[in-house]
């Protein structure tokens, strides 16, 4: 029997692409799935033009409640063998699911599947593009978390199957067994990242949990992001603000004191940069720090948690 799959999508103000991805996933060669979509309080025609689909189990939250809150409810509500997240601007051949899910019951040790996201030439022509989008996230020893491949000319130097840090939560398969094992408490996304850097968090946690992360090319999907890595200067400030704060956070719940001093010399000085960067040029970004260490005992007790359930299994 094919397993079940739970395609979660979290919306707010999507609009403009919203029709187009549910219709690439009814399209889809692969059957046994349902579609469960969060709005966060959308202020344009995001909800109606989701409404125009059936069966679709749609919550709409009166207020924006972040991409991890917002994926969770769907996670809780969900008993389905894989959960796929999906953001409302990604476009799935017909074949996509076919293709990872089978991919995904060869590696049965595995904890997150992902393919190649290339990025559309535009909304009008979706299934085209070229340049990649991300192959997997890589952690450097900087403990910089960045999508390998992003920004290159796609010319197949992605073409090996294998293991990654992790994957993009723009798309991901996830196992449930996975998921229940990583969980802290009620929560599968970490709430307290509400936006930017959740999912290498959640990376981060299913490699200590010993679950691999693994790559399929052969699964390809097209993903319209709104926000660039090269494109800094077109980020918000509170974008900004949060991708360094949540920065901060991943290192302080999840690396090793072990790692952290055999790696102190590549970290210091990308930490430094970054600081001095943002002093300069950037100084607004800066003012996420009280914020950051207000969260900072709450993600120290998450660390606890996750410290502790590495002791147990050992």
């Amino acid at each position: 029997m094919e397993p079940r799959i739970t395609i979660s999508i979290v919306t707010w103000n999507h609009e403009s692409s919203i029709t187009q991805c549910i219709e690439s996933i009814v399209k889809q060669t692969y059957h046994n799935y349902e579609i469960r979509i969060t709005d966060n309080g959308s202020s344009d025609r995001t909800v109606e033009a989701i409404r125009n689909f059936h069966p679709i189990s749609l919550v709409v939250n009166p207020t924006n409640v972040g991409f991890s809150k917002a994926h969770n409810q769907v996670i809780h509500q969900s008993t389905a063998d894989y959960a796929l997240i999906m953001n409302p601007d990604v476009f799935l051949p017909p074949t996509f699911l076919e293709t990872l899910v089978g991919f995904a019951e060869k590696h049965n040790d595995g904890g997150s599947f992902g393919g190649k996201l290339l990025r559309p030439e535009s909304l009008s022509e979706t299934m085209k593009g070229g340049i990649v989008d991300t192959t997997g996230l890589i952690l450097s020893r900087n403990l910089q978390v960045t999508n390998r491949g992003e920004g290159e000319i796609d010319t197949g130097q992605f073409g090996i199957a294998g293991k990654v840090f992790g994957h993009s939560g723009a798309l991901v398969l996830l196992k449930r067994k996975a998921l229940k094992t990583v969980a802290i408490g009620s929560e599968y996304f970490d709430e307290d990242f509400f936006a930017y850097k959740e999912d290498a968090d959640f990376a981060w946690r299913l490699q200590t949990a010993g679950y691999p992360a693994y790559y399929d090319p052969q699964a390809v999907a097209y993903h319209m992001r709104a926000v660039k890595a090269s494109a800094r200067k077109m980020r918000s400030v509170r974008i900004r603000q949060l991708s360094y704060k949540n920065h901060l956070l991943l290192i302080f719940k999840n690396e090793s004191l072990h790692h952290l001093f055999f790696n102190s010399p590549w970290i210091i000085t990308y930490e430094l940069k970054k600081f001095l960067y943002l002093l300069f040029f950037e100084p607004r970004s800066l003012a996420v720090l009280p914020e950051f260490f207000k969260q900072l005992p709450h993600i120290l007790q998450k660390r606890k948690v996750l410290n502790n359930r590495l002791i147990y299994h050992v």
